[in-house]
């Protein structure tokens, strides 16, 4: 890697065809409309196209990948796709994921003390998105752990979540959002991020909005129609 070859990727990848640009001030609009103009004008494109990841095929049942460590814990993660982020079911999803996270804690970790730390995450890009069930147990555990894991999806499928669960999900989303939003600079990387993503920049101002609309049984049919538990990737590090 020389130097020329940075300048080269620096001038393909920061092309006008390859830009998002997002402002957050207390200035006049137009002063920083005539400054980006005179900066950025006179910025060659370069033709640069960018590489979307198209989604991957349908998972066709359990597809396993392994590490073998020489230590006594393993760690899991299990998942599958989703659909992207303009689906009209993320909502839904991000609700259903945070549920599913927190009976995951308190059921697997706490109760049964299998794991040193588990949790659910949903992500979602522009073509399509995944989710992940992870958890770190000993390896004496795995088996154990690993159906625990699968009962809670499922009991998901059939016991839609109560008030005090879906308001905790809730509440544990929305903290997230603010928490991540406090500083000027995060505003507007999520709006750039929001705009990439098909959703339009001020996505943000409904999105809340958007997860407090998510009812229980709007859960249990999301987690029923995504959370798979017969076709799914399970990835595992450890001493199994």
């Amino acid at each position: 890697m020389t130097l020329s070859d940075l300048k080269e990727h620096h001038r393909k990848i920061y092309a006008p065809e390859n830009m998002i640009i997002t402002v957050g001030t207390r200035q006049h609009p137009a002063g920083i409309m005539a400054l980006l103009k005179e900066k950025l004008t006179n910025i060659p494109a370069t033709g640069f196209k960018s590489v979307e990841p198209n989604r991957p095929k349908d998972i066709s049942g359990v597809v396993t990948a392994h590490e073998k460590m020489d230590k006594e814990q393993v760690f899991i993660y299990l998942g599958n796709l989703l659909p992207p982020a303009s689906s009209p079911d993320a909502p839904a999803l991000k609700v259903a994921s945070a549920v599913l996270s927190e009976r995951l804690h308190k059921n697997i970790r706490e109760k049964q003390g299998l794991a040193y730390r588990v949790g659910s995450s949903v992500t979602l890009d522009k073509k399509f998105g995944w989710f992940v069930c992870s958890m770190g147990t000993g390896a004496n555990n795995y088996e154990k752990a690993r159906k625990a894991i699968l009962f809670e999806i499922e009991r998901l499928k059939k016991e839609p979540p109560t008030e005090e669960e879906l308001e905790t999900a809730v509440n544990s989303i929305w903290g997230s959002y603010l928490s991540a939003n406090l500083s000027r600079i995060n505003q507007v990387y999520y709006m750039g991020v929001y705009e990439y993503l098909g959703l339009g920049y001020n996505y943000g101002d409904k999105y809340i909005s958007d997860i407090r609309s998510v009812t229980a049984e709007q859960v249990a049919e999301t987690a029923q129609k995504y959370f798979d538990t017969e076709n799914y990737v399970i990835a595992t590090a450890g001493n199994i």
